[in-house]
């Protein structure tokens, strides 16, 4: 079943920021409204947004989605883009091909298992990598300070409290005993 996307705002053409926090929309729809070429900040936190829109306007630096329903970062998000804010979604893996202007990515709250230390030599303005309850493994992260710090990026990296624990339910099952 295809889920529908909704996105309800009041649209002004001269808009420079949109925020419709806890609307509790159940989804998002694929087009963002027209009419909105001058915004910048975009906030839609608590909304069960399922996915982000594929027709952003190119001009936008801070998108906030927090506790939604996104599974994927998509590939065409603004280049623009400085600060991405998808902390508490059910995303799993960040792309390879994120905006080389984003200095600030808060993932925390994910189900990512894994980053590649040389998505950050793809961001070289990155100045905060925030990944804390994730089901990361430390030596994972532990590679991806190891590869800031070889890059001489003074990227913080957040990623203390990590585990298995942050596995969803279904894959975090203990194996049956076998008697």
């Amino acid at each position: 079943m295809k889920k529908l996307i909704f996105i309800s705002l009041l649209v002004i053409p001269f808009c420079k920021a949109a925020d419709n926090d806890e609307n509790w929309n159940y989804a998002v729809q694929q087009r963002y409204p027209d009419g909105i070429e001058g915004l910048v900040v975009l906030k839609l936190n608590h909304n069960h947004i399922a996915a982000i829109p594929d027709n952003l306007p190119q001009q936008l630096q801070l998108i906030n989605l927090k506790d939604n329903e996104i599974t994927a970062i998509p590939d065409n998000l603004p280049q623009q883009l400085r600060f991405l804010n998808l902390e508490d979604n059910h995303i799993t893996e960040i792309p390879d091909n994120l905006p080389q202007q984003l200095k600030v990515l808060r993932l925390e709250g994910n189900h990512i298992t894994y980053v590649d230390p040389k998505i950050l030599q793809q961001l070289p303005r990155l100045t905060n990598l925030i990944l804390n309850k994730n089901p990361l493994y430390q030596k994972d992260v532990d590679a991806l300070r190891e590869a800031a710090a070889a890059a001489g990026q003074g990227i913080i990296i957040i990623a203390d409290d990590i585990g298995k624990q942050y596995l969803p339910d279904a894959v975090n099952v203990k194996p049956a005993r076998v008697r």
